[in-house]
């Protein structure tokens, strides 16, 4: 049977939230926001404000600052879900997103149905949920995030960054 990530292996617990580090072979685009996703949220930027800070901010800046994020952040990550979407989005919002998303999935669920979801390119398999359900109570949370003045101007500078097709 062929999964969605076949070359996925799980490493040993790590980090202050008993995150696993995982290490992946020949994955398909199928899980692609789950890779850079995770990659995002395991090592967000040094000293910055975090992508979930970051996307939070975008909520105060206008839809041409912030590409799809301009229709909300459960359309944004749904969009960046799939490959297309991911790589058609600005880099910036696609990457942000991602990572806050999973970043959000691992602390509120832990790191066994991020896994599953992982390794099959199932969100809704892993989570019993739908990923638009998941996406919706994400972005509730990411509204009820403190905004800095930081966090806005970065997401402002980060977010505008056209994408290879806005150019």
């Amino acid at each position: 049977k062929k999964t969605a990530c076949p070359g996925f292996r799980a490493g040993v617990e790590s980090g202050p939230t008993s995150l696993e580090a995982i290490s992946v072979r020949n994955c398909s685009s199928e899980c692609l926001t789950y890779v850079e996703g995770l990659a995002v949220a395991l090592e967000p930027p040094s000293g910055l404000p975090s992508p979930a800070e970051q996307v939070a901010a975008s909520l105060s800046l206008t839809p041409s600052q912030v590409g799809r994020l301009g229709h909300g952040p459960a359309s944004a990550v749904t969009d960046a879900m799939d490959p297309v979407g991911f790589w058609t989005g600005r880099g910036a919002v696609s990457y942000a997103t991602a990572g806050a998303f999973v970043e959000w999935l691992l602390e509120r669920f832990g790191p066994s149905p991020l896994r599953d979801a992982y390794r099959t390119g199932r969100l809704a398999s892993a989570y019993g949920r739908e990923a638009s359900s998941l996406a919706r109570e994400w972005e509730r949370h990411v509204r009820r995030l403190p905004v800095t003045e930081e966090a806005r101007s970065l997401a402002a500078w980060r977010f505008a960054q056209p994408s290879l097709l806005e150019r």
